[in-house]
């Protein structure tokens, strides 16, 4: 069934699909040739190596996936090596202002404005151990328990550190609730933001039990 690819390098069988992204047109598809083109087209790289791994194997046999996959990683591998493929890390500037931003609408209990700093499959620990909430669907009910219960509510950011496209943030809380009696916390958050500017991951390290203690005493 297979034939190997005529080109210099490692040998790469053909694989038994009707279309490349352009580059081949024919029933049978020598992938030696399509590496020959990876090495001036990194667009392919990003589609063939990121997007089209199981759409090639679609539709053919179990048996067939199971060869065939072996060949698409070392292929896969060779693409990497032959084109260095790097994401742009978020200027922390643009960081600092999603920072601020959610630590202003958490301040001002607003969910609208918080819930949209977040990419619609964020992961908030808060604080960590207890499970994840997702601020696209949980954020409306945790705010509005929030006005219900507290008169104001003031989180701060006191440092903040920026690695990458992450940052670890101390911050304080200061509240008072309807009863007018108050309480006060410290904590440490880390921040993960995705390539879109967006917030996908936040893990708060704080003592939470201790702070609405204060509140009922």
């Amino acid at each position: 069934m297979f034939a190997s690819g005529t080109s210099p390098g490692p040998q790469i069988p053909r694989w038994r699909f009707g279309w490349c992204e352009g580059y081949c047109s024919y029933q049978t598809c020598d992938l030696s040739l399509v590496l020959g083109k990876v090495q001036y087209r990194q667009l392919f790289v990003l589609i063939y190596c990121e997007r089209q791994t199981n759409q090639l194997l679609e539709g053919c046999s179990k048996d067939y996936k199971a060869t065939n996959r072996t060949y698409l990683k070392q292929l896969t591998v060779l693409c990497s090596s032959t084109v260095s493929l790097q994401i742009m890390p978020i200027p922390p500037s643009t960081i600092n202002h999603i920072i601020n931003a959610y630590f202003s609408a958490f301040s001002a209990m607003n969910a609208a404005q918080w819930s949209e700093l977040f990419t619609p499959d964020a992961q908030v620990y808060d604080p960590v151990g207890n499970p994840p909430s997702n601020p696209q669907t949980d954020s409306k009910p945790f705010f509005d328990i929030l006005q219900k219960k507290n008169e104001s509510l003031v989180v701060k950011p006191e440092s903040v550190f920026i690695v990458g496209n992450e940052a670890a943030v101390k911050w304080s809380l200061q509240a008072t609730n309807k009863s007018h009696k108050e309480a006060s916390a410290e904590g440490i958050s880390i921040f993960e933001v995705s390539e879109s500017g967006k917030i996908q991951k936040v893990c708060a390290y704080w003592d939470d039990k201790a702070f609405l203690a204060q509140l009922q005493t």
